[in-house]
């Protein structure tokens, strides 16, 4: 189990030695359950990169199983069965529409298996994470990439996406090698959930003395559409967005490696500190995990 643990702890902070702290452990402690880790599933587990400790793509797909077995072994350390089946009331999950579309898909079903007297409601996320909601118990859980979030909030990531640019078919860079400055010189659509005016994308453009023309904000991802982009638009999304945009409207966009490095984006679940060892929590937490890490079924 301390295994496992270290496992979860380098998933949720990224790095040894925040995992070390997060544990209460010494950094060779660590760094000795990550070899024995690495040795026992045969895989690096954890790459190194310039945001920090990355997780390989088998070890995404261990996170949900390692999370079920710490939070049974949670819910028995209470002394008590948790039994999903006897709950009633209401779930709150805070998030953006794209997130919210990948839990539809999975969470629903799963909670009409496990828990079928519970409500499931998802309500948009305050600009603050949903701060104060969730300190108040009105909001159980907020999914989101976190740019920002306030200190106090416990986290853990989920998974990792990439950005990507999508495009109408007919757009002028849709069939060619086109430059970071091509890229900035042509006009964009910026999706902003959280009423930001910029994002990551301006930042790496003002690191390189450019900068975009954003000619509209939309809060919505899937508001990006053929009809708006046109052969004129230039879109800077989640991959998973952008592939599910494409399979709604086939044949009609196009997805385009950015011309340019920019970090990975995280997908984090957050939650107040005080729902941390509640085991109707635990198990919420390790839901929301199997969902988004649930491959979609085929279209």
């Amino acid at each position: 189990m301390p295994l496992l643990a270290t496992f979860q702890a380098m998933l949720d902070h990224g790095g040894v030695t925040e995992a070390a702290e997060a544990l209460g452990l010494t950094q060779s402690a660590v760094s000795k359950h990550l070899a024995k880790l690495r040795a026992a599933y045969g895989d690096p587990l954890f790459i190194r990169t310039p945001e920090g400790m990355r997780p390989t793509p088998r070890a995404t797909w261990m996170s949900a199983h390692v999370a079920t077995i710490l939070a049974e072994a949670e819910a028995l350390s209470e002394a008590r069965l948790f039994q999903p089946r006897l709950l009633d009331g209401i779930l709150s999950i805070s998030t953006t529409d794209e997130v919210c579309e990948s839990l539809l898909a999975h969470l629903v079903p799963a909670l009409e298996e496990q828990a079928p007297g519970l409500r499931l409601t998802f309500v948009p996320l305050n600009p603050d994470y949903s701060f104060q909601d969730l300190e108040a118990g009105r909001v159980d859980l907020v999914v989101s990439v976190n740019w920002h979030a306030p200190e106090g909030l416990k986290q853990s990531r989920l998974f990792d996406d990439r950005f990507v640019c999508l495009m109408g078919a007919g757009h002028a860079l849709a069939e060619c090698a086109f430059t970071i400055q091509e890229f900035a010189e042509h006009e964009h659509v910026m999706v902003a959930p959280l009423g930001m005016r910029e994002g990551r994308i301006d930042e790496v453009l003002a690191a390189h003395d450019l900068r975009r023309v954003i000619r509209l904000s939309v809060p919505v991802f899937l508001q990006v559409n053929p009809t708006l982009l046109g052969d004129r638009y230039l879109a800077t999304l989640p991959a998973r967005v952008a592939e599910e945009l494409c399979r709604r409207h086939p044949g009609t966009m196009i997805i385009r490696s950015l011309p340019f490095d920019i970090s990975e984006i995280s997908y984090y679940a957050l939650w107040h500190t005080r729902f941390d060892r509640d085991p109707r929590h635990i198990w919420l937490r390790n839901l929301v995990r199997k969902s988004l890490n649930t491959p979609s079924r085929p279209t």
